[in-house]
Order: structure tokens, then sequence, then C-alpha cells
């Protein structure tokens, strides 16, 4: 009887719908480009580079800001449509990252920071 209760459990806790499975010690998050380049990274990572150096840079620029990332990858058009204010409105770009620790992100002030987006898109 203990063999079942403890297979039964375990088969609900493998058959909650989990829509996004995260590594313990890593956060996914996701974030916007600003228009008219007024991200404080926009001089490191200019926009019409190609995708990956885009990728290759804003590596570089987070872990400069102590921000050390597992995976990052940059969706080019991501918003269809955009207003037209510079600073808080998105370009279209977004980037997602998976960190693994290091300082604080949200000192960074980053444009729709999004925690826990799911790890998934890597």
């Amino acid at each position: 009887m203990k063999v079942v209760v403890i297979i039964f459990t375990l088969l609900l806790s493998f058959s909650c719908n989990k829509d996004c499975p995260q590594l313990i010690d890593s956060t996914c998050y996701s974030f916007d480009i600003r228009q008219c380049q007024t991200d404080s990274f926009s001089d490191a990572v200019p926009e019409t580079d190609t995708r990956s150096d885009r990728e290759i840079k804003m590596k570089a620029w987070l872990e400069s800001k102590n921000i050390f990332l597992e995976k990052i990858r940059l969706e080019i058009s991501f918003h269809d449509a955009v207003c037209e204010a510079c600073h808080v409105c998105p370009q279209g770009d977004r980037y997602f990252i998976q960190e693994f620790g290091g300082g604080n992100i949200y000192d960074l002030d980053l444009l729709n920071l999004a925690e826990e987006t799911c790890c998934d898109i890597f």
C-alpha cells in the first residue's frame, strides 16, 4: 500500500502543469529596447549591428554591470506595433536573458523588465 501511495504522489507531482520549468540556480528575464536609443546600453550595443553582434555586446554590457548570463537571445521585431514616445515605448526588439547570479538587474532601469520569463525560449 505504501508503494501505491508513493507512486501516486510522484505521478501527481509530475503531472502538474508546469508552463515554465526553471533551472534551480538561474532566472530568466526579458526586456525591450527603448525607441530613440535612450537606453543606457545604446552606445555599447548599436541597433545597426547584426543580431549576433548585438547579443554578444549586450552580454558584455550586462556583465560589466555584474549581471552574469548563461544565455542571451535577441528577438527582432518582437512587437508588431510600437508608439512614438522615445523613452517609454519599445523599439520593437526584445532581449531574453538567463541570469545565474550577480548584481541587481532592477538597478539598470530596463524597459518592460519581466522576471520569470520562461527559459524555454532558448
